[in-house]
Parts: structure tokens; C-alpha cells; sequence
């Protein structure tokens, strides 16, 4: 079964690393030709353009998903039919997407089309694809989800099918959740702060309960930043606000991490 990974950023280049750790038969394309040069001198098998594959892992910036489905859509015409499954080529998105999205594209370009989210932090991203708490895969049909379980059953987890728009939902709630127990612990901080006492004490003296989770209490000070947290988090915010939720929790969230930055504690 031939694969090919579509966007080589973090997640793209250590879902193609790690599939080849596997054993699959896989290579990557961007469509920067200078990434695609430095991935070949590192020795990754790298593909000039979009070839014939069965599975099309998407994992490029969300605001161009939708170009790369069209794309594909256009180059499947030309490819025949696929030679390694049993049905049409599956395209699995693997980047951060509102809910309704995988539904619509698979709809609007008649593809078969799922969600795997990843759940990788950037510095641990090699470490955590190889050793994940669960698979998540968003399934346009049971085939194609019985097929990409498959895929992942090497890692001998928990793998959980559901329909595409609960993955989507679960993505964002984990990462929502991530950076409410950062913007919880930071405002925890700034009492401490005022007060006189070791906040990072308090995370770690608290956290020894089962209800705590170490997460924010062990790493917090200063405010969330890089690429995901803040970006899903006003992405989901304004979601909600679309569908006539005010999210009040999570723009409190928000306007602590806001607040931290002000404060000049950002990374």
C-alpha cells in the first residue's frame, strides 16, 4: 500500500518519519522546494509532485486543506483507480480543523476523506508519535476507518473510530483544555506572586492529588505562545460565537494569557 504525506512542517516530516520506522511504503512532498531539497539530502524519500498513492496524509496549515483536496481531486482523474485497496483513495486530514470541515470537503469533492488529528508538541513531536496515548481517526466510512486502524495497529493502543466532526471537536478540546490549565495556573502564579509564595511549590504539593493534573502545574509562569494553543483557541472561540455560544470560560482563558503577556512573562 503506497502512501504519500502531504506538507512537511512538524507534523508532516515526523508522520513521515514514523511511518518509515514502520516499514510503509511512503514519501513526502512540499510544495517548497527548498524543504524538499534539505529532506532529500537528509536521505527522507521525497516525491516532485502528487503521485498515485492509496492513503494522502494532508498536513499542511489549515487555510490550505481545502487547496490540496481540490488538487487532489483534480490529480485522482488522471491516476486510475488504486491498486493496493479496496474502494477509493483515502484522504486523512491531519491538521487542525473546525468541526463540519472533513464532512463538507468529502461532500463538495465527492472524496473519501477522514480526520486523524495528532497530538504532538513540537520539541517531543518524534518521541510522542512513536509512544501516543491513543489513536483518534474521524472515519468517512467503517472501510476506510478499518484500513487506517490497520495502519496504526503496531503501536498495540487504544484506537478510537468515531464519525469526523466528533474528531475534530476532540482535537480542540484537548488543546483548549492545555491552555486552560496554563491560564489557570498562571492566574494561581500572580496571587503567589503578590503574596510572597512559591507558586511552582503549590503546582507540585497540589498536583500529588489524583484530581490535579501536573499539566500547567509543574510548567506555568509565563504565557502560552508558539503556533497551536493560542491560534486553536481563538479559532474555537469564535466557532462557538458562530453558532450563538459565548464561550465565556475559555475568553476568560484567553484574557488571562493575554494578561501574562502584558505582564512581560510571554515566551
Amino acid at each position: 500500500m503506497k502512501q504519500q504525506v502531504i506538507g512537511i512542517g512538524v507534523v508532516g516530516r515526523t508522520t513521515l518519519d514514523g511511518f518509515l520506522r514502520l516499514g510503509y511504503d511512503i514519501a513526502g512532498y512540499d510544495s517548497s522546494e527548498d524543504v524538499m531539497n534539505n529532506l532529500i539530502r537528509e536521505g527522507y524519500p521525497m516525491s516532485k509532485s502528487l503521485e498515485d498513492a492509496d492513503i494522502y496524509w494532508i498536513c499542511t496549515p489549515e487555510g490550505v486543506v481545502e487547496n490540496v483536496v481540490k488538487t487532489l481531486k483534480g490529480a485522482f482523474e488522471g491516476f486510475g483507480p488504486p491498486s493496493s485497496i479496496d474502494g477509493p483513495r483515502i484522504v486523512v486530514i491531519r491538521s487542525t480543523v473546525l468541526p463540519g470541515t472533513t464532512e463538507a470537503l468529502s461532500e463538495n469533492y465527492g472524496l473519501r476523506i477522514c480526520h486523524n488529528p495528532e497530538f504532538l508538541r513540537e520539541k517531543m513531536a518524534t518521541w510522542e508519535f512513536m509512544n501516543p496515548d491513543y489513536i483518534l481517526i474521524g472515519e468517512s466510512d467503517p472501510k476506510a476507518g478499518a484500513i487506517l486502524e490497520d495502519i496504526y495497529r503496531p503501536f498495540r493502543i487504544p484506537i478510537v473510530r468515531v464519525d469526523p466532526r466528533t474528531s475534530e471537536v476532540v482535537k480542540f478540546a484537548h488543546n483548549c483544555h492545555a491552555a486552560t490549565m496554563i491560564s489557570y495556573w498562571n492566574e494561581i502564579s500572580e496571587i503567589c506572586r503578590k503574596i510572597g509564595v512559591n507558586s511552582h511549590q503549590v503546582g507540585k504539593i497540589a498536583s500529588l492529588s489524583r484530581w490535579v493534573p501536573s499539566y500547567g502545574a509543574s510548567m506555568h509562569g509565563k504565557a502560552f505562545g508558539l503556533h497551536c494553543l493560542p491560534k486553536d483557541l481563538d479559532n474555537f472561540i469564535a466557532f462557538a460565537e458562530s453558532k450563538n455560544y459565548n464561550p465565556s470560560l475559555l475568553k476568560a482563558v484567553k484574557d488571562v494569557n493575554d494578561k501574562m503577556r502584558v505582564y512581560g512573562v510571554s515566551p
